[in-house]
């Protein structure tokens, strides 16, 4: 994607979580890339030197307990100490500017909590609780697990009943705990947009989650360096680092929220003529203009009433209606709506000196 692309897919993707009430995000590996942590498919990624079925299933970590404990040394080394990444933090900021309503995570290096977040359904579980397999005990990894475990010698044991201990992560062939699947699935059948940062969506029953918002008529956008075999079924696929563009996208959604295209339908929108960029626009011109500014792709506005004050207002009051437009059309409109939208701030500003 060109910078342009990416700029105007950001933009039109802010204004649609604006407005939105239900944001369920769903984040990958990738996610915690730059906070050193290793992604798992990528061509450096975890899979490449351990083998999945061999180093992480169930059925061998019973059998053979060394040969998972020798990749989690490397993991636990790998997340010892580190911090959330920008994208972290700007999840948490929608959080707690009421936009956002859960994150589903496929993770379990504990840096959303880190970063602040407290609505987290940690899907695969958490590196940071260790339990017997065998009783049922449950308790820190830092202090149960021993520092430089040695995988080969030393097989860490259930201080209770001497059984095995596996750190609190779902395992291939394991279950996943039925409480997290299920409020995961809710969420996403509830959500009206859908977002997926950092994650191949190679894994089950997660790749199933932006399918399931997607059949409830949420939006569903993917961002990620790398293409998914579930792209096609995403409304917004946009290609790049979580680092850049979820803090861009943060950025342009609290901007709207100022501007009033947020949270509240805009039934009835005024502003003073003299800001339009040419005056003898006809009536239906200013209002796609407005439309677009409203929100491309999702809802256009159909036009029930134009009052226009030759002197000083533009009125339009306008209803909802489904509509999808081109690329084209997209871009055509996101160009002029932000010129409208910077005309707007303008004139608030200058009312607002006007007052003072």
């Amino acid at each position: 994607m060109s910078e342009e692309e990416i700029e105007l897919s950001c933009k039109s993707l802010a204004r649609i979580i604006s407005r939105s009430k239900r944001l369920v995000v769903l984040t990958g590996a990738g996610i915690s890339v730059s906070a050193g942590i290793p992604d798992f498919r990528s061509r450096n990624g975890m899979w490449k030197r351990y083998e999945p079925k061999v180093y992480a299933s169930y059925e061998n970590f019973v059998n053979k307990p060394e040969m998972f404990w020798k990749m989690c040394n490397e993991l636990r080394n790998c997340t010892e100490g580190k911090k959330p990444t920008k994208a972290h933090f700007a999840l948490r900021k929608l959080e707690e500017i009421g936009k956002l309503e859960e994150i589903i995570t496929q993770n379990v290096d504990n840096l959303h909590q880190l970063a602040g977040s407290r609505k987290v359904i940690e899907l695969h579980g958490t590196g940071k609780i260790c339990q017997c397999i065998k009783c049922g005990y449950q308790g820190n990894a830092d202090v149960v697990l021993p520092k430089g475990l040695i995988p080969w010698i030393d097989i860490p044991r259930c201080p209770k009943c001497g059984g095995l201990i596996k750190l609190d992560v779902v395992l291939f062939g394991e279950q996943l705990e039925k409480e997290k699947f299920e409020k995961a699935f809710e969420v996403a059948s509830s959500s009206d947009v859908f977002l997926v940062i950092g994650s191949s969506l190679e894994v089950m029953p997660a790749n199933a989650l932006p399918r399931k918002a997607k059949m409830n008529s949420a939006t569903v956008a993917y961002i990620n360096k790398t293409t998914t075999r579930f792209d096609n079924y995403a409304d917004y696929v946009i290609r790049g680092e979580s680092d850049y563009l979820i803090p861009k996208i943060v950025e342009y959604v609290i901007e709207f929220m100022e501007l009033g295209c947020g949270e509240k339908v805009i039934d009835t929108l005024s502003f003073p003529i003299q800001f339009i960029q040419n005056p003898m626009e006809t009536i239906t011109q200013v209002v796609a203009t407005i439309v677009a500014w409203i929100g491309p792709k999702v809802e256009e506005e159909e036009v029930q009433n134009c009052l226009v004050d030759s002197s000083e207002i533009v009125e339009v009051v306008t209803t909802k209606k489904q509509h999808t437009k081109t690329t084209e059309e997209k871009e055509e409109e996101n160009n002029a709506a932000d010129k409208i939208m910077n005309e707007i701030k303008n004139s608030i500003k200058k009312r607002e000196n006007d007052n003072n």
